[in-house]
């Protein structure tokens, strides 16, 4: 059985490492081109992938400190978003037990790297051509192989509106990254809303990662500059190294799996990067094609044919979840930020305009009846001890549910387990924390 991973970003390796553990019977190729550069700014993750990396390396904290420059990320630390509250947290739960990494993205592709089992393949890739049973993947230099199954993971497509949805609730395109030396505060990743958009604070070992996200329609790159210099001397922190600028689409495939080639990574989806969630949403993709087709063409030995049921059954469920994920993230503008400023103000109506124009009926209902559970508790904010008190009266009931519903062959998105990734803790988080409305809007 002939499986190959194109793509030598995060995704890939982690493609390629999940294929070693999970399923030694394949043989596996391992395809890419060393000379094409990764973007390697996402350096935030959830707690999902922590316990995916240990489970499938072994590797302890003091490892992935000296070799990762690893901290651990308790929570998201939001500042000056939204109209009432300077400073609210989006914890991991159980809050100061369950936790993230935050980690140098290159030094962790160099790890994984050394646990991958497969014969590497260092050409470029011009062309996948799939019949939906078998891949052909033809080489720049001409020549070509044939594999049973693909996980594509070269990164952003080309965009094309018959197979890709733009995520119109997501109001920012662009980033500005500088370096930085390391900080005292290494429990979260802070989010400091600025004028033109936003700052992350990633910390590691050995630096710290700032990036100010904005929108390049409403802002030019100069003005990010001077904001974000202002900011980091505000801040007291000695700037190195050479500024990078990135653009970037929020976008999901229509199809990610066509029976044969299965996209993941930025290869699928990107989502800017305020709730970390692109590396989670790989691993979901992942953990999704071990249970369907992997698992029954490891079993069988041979690659039967597919289900055209099973296949639209997993592209259905994927997109869905990709939905939610984009939407939760753009429902952190809809209350604006304590900036009065034309990207704050095109980022709330945008969010407003993306909740009315929103075809998908159960992610609106879905959405209102997750807010209105976070409603039933105490203000994280203004009454921190009771809703600490709350999370741990109820967390049993919630860790069981969502248990269960893992254990199906495809969890459903319903509305006792997560929105997405989030559940009704982080409703109860981030719309209290921003100060949404008591009322979500109506679907009428």
């Amino acid at each position: 059985m002939k499986v190959a991973v194109l793509g030598g970003g995060t995704a890939g390796f982690m493609a390629a490492l999940h294929l070693t553990k999970t399923f030694p019977s394949f043989d596996l190729y391992h395809i890419y081109d060393p000379s094409i550069p990764t973007i390697g700014v996402g350096e935030g993750t959830t707690p999902d992938v922590q316990h995916w990396l240990h489970e499938m390396t072994g590797v302890d904290s003091e490892l992935l400190q000296q070799r990762c420059h690893m901290t651990r990320k308790y929570a998201i630390r939001f500042e000056n978003w939204g109209p009432s509250h300077p400073l609210f947290m989006h914890n991991f739960y159980p809050v100061g037990q369950e936790y993230a990494y935050h980690f140098a993205a290159d030094e962790l592709v160099k790890l994984l790297q050394e646990y991958v089992v497969a014969q590497q393949i260092s050409k470029r890739v011009d062309e996948i051509v799939s019949d939906g049973v078998s891949a052909t993947i033809v080489f720049a230099d001409d020549s070509s192989l044939q594999v049973d199954f693909v996980f594509d993971a070269r990164g952003f497509p080309p965009l094309v509106e018959e197979e890709h949805l733009l995520q119109s609730a997501i109001p920012t395109n662009a980033a500005l990254i500088r370096q930085g030396p390391p900080t005292a505060y290494q429990r979260a990743t802070r989010s400091v809303a600025r004028p033109h958009g936003w700052v992350f604070i990633i910390p590691l070992l050995h630096r710290t990662a700032y990036g100010y996200i904005y929108n390049n329609t409403i802002n030019t790159p100069a003005d990010i500059e001077e904001d974000l210099a202002a900011f980091l001397q505000t801040e007291g922190v000695p700037i190195k190294g050479e500024p990078r600028q990135l653009t970037f689409p929020n976008f999901i495939s229509r199809s990610f799996f066509d029976g044969t080639v299965f996209k993941i990574g930025n290869r699928a989806s990107f989502f800017e990067p305020l709730e970390a969630t692109s590396i989670s949403f790989t691993l979901t993709q992942l953990r999704v094609a071990s249970r369907w087709p992997l698992s029954l063409m490891a079993s069988s030995g041979q690659k039967p044919a597919l289900s055209e049921h099973n296949i639209a059954t997993v592209n259905r469920y994927l997109y869905n979840y990709g939905r939610r994920l984009a939407f939760f993230i753009g429902w952190h503008y809809a209350q604006g930020a304590q900036w009065n400023s034309p990207f704050w103000h095109f980022a709330q109506s945008n969010f407003e305009k993306a909740w009315t124009e929103e075809t998908n009926q159960d992610v609106r209902e879905e959405f209102q009846h997750f807010w209105q559970n976070a409603l039933s508790f105490p203000h994280p904010v203004l009454a921190p001890d009771n809703f600490a008190a709350a999370i741990e009266s109820l967390f049993a009931a919630i860790r069981d549910s969502e248990m269960q519903e893992q254990t199906k062959l495809f969890p459903r998105q319903r509305n006792d387990s997560k929105f997405g990734l989030f559940s009704t803790l982080s409703f109860a988080e981030v719309g209290q924390g921003m100060h949404y409305q008591e009322v979500a809007p109506s679907t009428t």
